[in-house]
């Protein structure tokens, strides 16, 4: 009986421990302090933080907002007039969620920090979940600091975080959101991220006004990743599985792995693309005017590049594989795409993955080239348009090309027995540069040429074309 009784208290004492909690609400007039023994900390109601005074939670305190939301009722609110500090540590984040069981759908207003009172947020090793708005202000701050988030977890939430002056997220993870990060729509908020994970959200990061960089991150499953920015670069990330993995006005794209997305990039017209891989995705790259493509592995995809002008560097790619075309012209102007490889030894295979004028009158035409196994040598130039020799063939004993890269003086060597014939320096668009006489060793002068990739085709007892670049 004795024994009975002990273990019933110690199950009460128990569960008195285990569901020890502090509700809070209404103002906070005072500096106050919500310390891990007071954990968890249960909103009943709105909160303000008045100015002046400054609210800090300890790290380890899980914050449990009660109530429901919607869109016309966006629950309990912590509204920052002062100061509020939610920095924890690796070992023990702040926690900021809904009091629900199990909820994946946002129930509380979030956190907002009135700038416009003079407000001030600290956020790091926190979390934010099932929030309306997690982490917003209401107006910017113009300034040269940058506010650093590390190893930071927003999930659930209808509008994660909403920077409002210059922010560098590190080691975060944004998970089920509908729209991740938000700049405020003004000049000089920038936004960088560095080992960050974007998974399911619905927008990972929206339009930005300012300079964005992206440095290993991976966007897996995601609707929209990345909405156009005017300006940063994306670096050495993963886009997976998104339905549009980039839908970009313009910056630098290097070093990233596209595969598997509806659209890997759409949209790109100001630009770079360098040393990416695009494969297995519906469409690989939808370039516009002014895009550069270069040294890029395209494969594999359903269309490879979808092309609507050529005027900038669209050159070194290895566009291979791809199931329905491995280019569309989509646009009625004529494209060069020599300088490009496509992995195909005859011209009519080649040609059959390229669709242009030939398949449709309204589209422009295109001129290529086929390389050999190594996609370094040209053996073969397909001419539609621009350049008049036509098809080019290969020689047994080529000619030699000297140096390349070259800064000042082409030299270029016939083979034995060959003394003559003519040389033609052709740019990518096909438009000759010069025409000159060759002879056995011929010397070129290139140093007022702009500096880029140039073919130099020879004519005479037999026919080459070799690739060289102006540094």
């Amino acid at each position: 009986m004795l024994k009975n009784t002990i273990l019933c208290l110690l199950l009460v004492f128990g569960l008195s421990t285990a569901y020890a909690q502090t509700q809070v609400s209404g103002g906070i007039y005072n500096n106050t302090t919500w310390s891990l023994s007071g954990s968890p900390y249960v909103v009943t109601g709105n909160i303000v933080v008045f100015p002046g005074k400054t609210l800090t939670i300890e790290p380890g305190v899980d914050v449990r907002v009660q109530g429901t939301a919607s869109f016309g009722n966006t629950g309990h609110y912590l509204e920052v007039r002062g100061t509020l500090n939610v920095v924890g540590t690796m070992s023990a984040p702040i926690t900021f969620k809904s009091d629900a069981p199990t909820t994946d759908d946002f129930t509380w207003a979030g956190i907002l920090i009135k700038t416009s009172q003079g407000g001030i947020g600290n956020f790091a090793y926190a979390n934010i979940e099932n929030a309306y708005q997690g982490w917003v202000s209401d107006g910017y701050v113009v300034g040269t600091g940058v506010q650093v988030l590390e190893n930071c977890t927003f999930k659930d939430n209808y509008i994660a975080y909403q920077p409002w002056f210059n922010t560098k997220f590190v080691n975060c993870e944004f998970t089920g959101n509908g729209i991740a990060v938000q700049p405020l729509s003004n000049y000089g908020v920038g936004v960088e991220f560095l080992r960050c994970n974007f998974v399911g959200n619905e927008v990972a990061l929206t339009y930005c006004y300012d300079t964005v960089t992206i440095d290993s991150c991976v966007f897996f499953q995601n609707v929209n990743p990345l909405i156009s920015f005017l300006e940063g670069s994306v670096k050495n990330s993963l886009f997976d599985g998104n339905n549009v993995a980039f839908n970009g006005y313009g910056g630098i794209v290097e070093g990233c792995e596209f595969i598997n997305n509806a659209s890997a990039i759409t949209n790109f017209q100001a630009g770079s693309i360098t040393n990416c891989v695009i494969r297995n995705n519906q469409v690989g790259i939808e370039l516009l005017p002014g895009g550069n493509l270069q040294n890029n592995e395209i494969s594999n995809n359903v269309i490879g590049v979808k092309i609507y002008d050529n005027n900038g560097n669209f050159t070194g790619n290895r566009i291979c594989s791809n199931t329905q075309f491995n280019v569309e012209n989509a646009a009625d102007k004529n494209i060069s795409l020599i300088g490009n490889c496509f992995c195909e030894s005859d011209s009519t295979v080649a040609e059959a993955l390229l669709f242009d004028g030939y398949d449709d009158i309204t589209r422009g035409l295109f001129n290529f080239a086929l390389y050999d196994s190594t996609c370094t040598n040209i053996v073969q130039l397909v001419s539609k348009v621009f350049i008049p020799t036509g098809i080019a063939q290969s020689i047994d004993n080529p000619i030699s090309v000297f140096p390349n890269p070259v800064s000042d003086v082409l030299q270029v060597r016939l083979p034995d027995g060959i003394y003559n014939g003519e040389i033609k320096l052709v740019n990518l668009q096909g438009q000759i540069i010069r025409s000159i006489e060759a002879t056995a060793l011929t010397r070129i002068e290139v140093a007022d040429l702009p500096a880029g990739v140039y073919l130099l085709e020879y004519q005479g007892p037999a026919r080459q074309v070799v690739r060289w670049i102006k540094e």
